[in-house]
């Protein structure tokens, strides 16, 4: 494993969430160290950490990071389609004289509504004006 890659395979990280044991997962309220998953009606004993200094705060990472990891993933391909739509050059083209181009008339509505946990109220997106498009 190379420590100082500075970009993250984000296919392999969702590969590896996947395999795991599916969550949500907790550390318990007694010692904090021991790491509980699903299993059936009750729980399962996923991992137990008790070693370091800092083992009830590994632990609590390892638990949130089964479901955070994931959304994170999520997250990330969220922008990310955005952010390609603004990268396209074919929304910067105006096809005839008196259209508008796709990024002329979205505004920004598209940056705004990865942004925003929620979408935009009907008729509040930029894309329904009342701009000439081709």
């Amino acid at each position: 494993m190379n420590i100082n890659k500075s970009q993250r395979d984000f296919a392999k990280d969702r590969a590896i969430c996947e395999a795991a044991t599916p969550g949500p997962w907790m550390n318990d309220n007694l010692s904090n160290s021991l790491i509980w998953g699903p299993k059936g009606p009750g729980f399962e004993l996923i991992s137990k950490v008790n070693h370091g200094l800092l083992w009830r705060d590994n632990a609590r990472f390892i638990a949130e990071a089964r479901t955070g990891w994931p959304a994170a993933l999520d997250e990330i391909e969220r922008l990310r389609a955005a952010l390609e739509w603004y990268g396209q050059e074919e929304n910067y083209v105006v096809p005839h004289i008196g259209c508008t181009s796709k990024v002329m008339i979205d505004r920004g509505s598209k940056a705004r509504q990865a942004l925003s946990t929620t979408t935009e109220p009907k008729g509040a997106n930029t894309s329904e004006r009342q701009e000439k498009r081709c």
